[in-house]
C-alpha cells in the first residue's frame, strides 16, 4: 500500500458478489485486500462493480465483519483477549462456511484471515487419521484399493505409526534396567 496508491484511491468502491449482490466498500476496508487494492487501480471512480466470482454475499458479510472489528477507525475495535474471544466465536461456523471463507480470503489476498482459517482447519484435523478426517468433514474416500496400495508403496514413510504393544514396551524397559 504505497503512498501514491493511498492518495489516488477512490474513497469507496463497489463489489459484485458471485450471487449478484452489490456492496459499497469504503477505502479502509478494501485496502485490507491486496486483490481489491490492485483491482482499484484499473477501475475508474463510478465504474462498474468489481466482480468477486468466488465470494458469495453471505461470505462477504462475514469478511466485512472480520475486517471491521480490526479497523483503527472503528470505535468498537477489539484487541487482546476480547479479539481472541471474538475470533473464536467467528470461526465457530459450519465446515462449508469455513472453507468458503478460506477460499474467499485466498482470492481476496487477505493474509491474516486466510492464515486464521487454515489454522482452524489444522486444529480440527490435528491427531486424526485420514479416515477420521474424512468422517469429520463428511467426505468419501474415492480411492480404489489398487490406488491405495500404489500410494502406500510409493510413500512408505506415510504409513500409520504402529505403537509398540504394552508387552513389548515392558520388555524394553526391563532390558534397559537390566543393562544399567
Amino acid at each position: 500500500m504505497g503512498d501514491a496508491m493511498d492518495t489516488d484511491s477512490p474513497p469507496e468502491i463497489r463489489v459484485l458478489t458471485s450471487d449478484g449482490q452489490v456492496f459499497e466498500v469504503p477505502k479502509d476496508v478494501y485496502m485490507v485486500s491486496e486483490t481489491l487494492e490492485h483491482m482499484v487501480q484499473e477501475v475508474e471512480g463510478g465504474g462498474p462493480p468489481i466482480p468477486l466470482p468466488v465470494v458469495s454475499s453471505a461470505v462477504w458479510v462475514l469478511i466485512r465483519k472480520w475486517i471491521d472489528i480490526r479497523l483503527d477507525s472503528n470505535p468498537n475495535r477489539l484487541a487482546g483477549t476480547a479479539l481472541k474471544a471474538w475470533d473464536d466465536e467467528f470461526w465457530n461456523v459450519s465446515h462449508v462456511v469455513l472453507f468458503d471463507l478460506i477460499i474467499a480470503s485466498n482470492y481476496l489476498n487477505i493474509k491474516r484471515l486466510f492464515h486464521q482459517g487454515t489454522a482452524v482447519v489444522a486444529e480440527q484435523i490435528k491427531d486424526k487419521t485420514p479416515d477420521e478426517i474424512l468422517a469429520f468433514y463428511n467426505m468419501r474416500n474415492t480411492l480404489t484399493s489398487a490406488e491405495k496400495k500404489t500410494l502406500a508403496e510409493e510413500n512408505p514413510f506415510k504409513q500409520p505409526f504402529e505403537a509398540p504393544s504394552a508387552e513389548a514396551g515392558t520388555s524394553a524397559a526391563h532390558a534397559t534396567q537390566a543393562a544399567a
